[in-house]
């Protein structure tokens, strides 16, 4: 699924009405009651979904950072002990760690509603503020700083 952020603005926050102003992990695919038995078959499960999300997440780390846990911090604020404890399937990150990686390592949109889709669900940037805030990050390519100012101003969140 592609999204098209071509026409999204932080400046239109304001005037939009989402359903969601925070991020959550509650949310339900709002497509789900139109899959058939064969096609929910076929998707992955939730065992899958988490390892294939630390691999994703790996692969991006040394892409992006050459495996350095000091320059995944900087860009990201994530910690190497965090980062490790999702590596190892300890634990999976919230949404708002996740938001944190891709907009720090500036992961393009379509990988950003892949890795949001096998955290939990993809992002749904008409629907809910905090999407919305991470789609205009990626899109405008914002560093961590002003992806945090950002939700500060708009959704009241800290990453700081």
């Amino acid at each position: 699924m592609s999204i098209d952020v071509t026409q999204l603005s932080k400046f239109d926050i304001k005037s939009i009405m989402f359903d969601g102003i925070v991020e959550t992990s509650q949310q339900t695919d709002k497509n789900a009651s139109r899959v058939s038995a064969i096609e929910m078959r076929s998707r992955p499960s939730d065992t899958e979904k988490s390892i294939m999300l630390r691999k994703r997440l790996g692969n991006l780390w040394h892409e992006k950072t050459g495996g350095s846990y000091p320059k995944l911090e900087y860009l990201t604020l994530i910690k190497q002990n965090t980062f490790q404890s999702w590596s190892s399937g300890k634990r999976k990150p919230s949404r708002l760690e996740l938001a944190k990686f891709v907009v720090g390592l500036s992961v393009d949109i379509d990988t950003a509603d892949e890795l949001f889709s096998l955290q939990d669900h993809s992002l749904d940037c008409m629907s809910n503020r905090f999407d919305y805030i991470v789609a205009c990050a990626i899109k405008d390519r914002d560093d961590i700083e002003q992806f945090g100012n950002d939700l500060q101003k708009h959704c009241g969140l800290s990453i700081f």
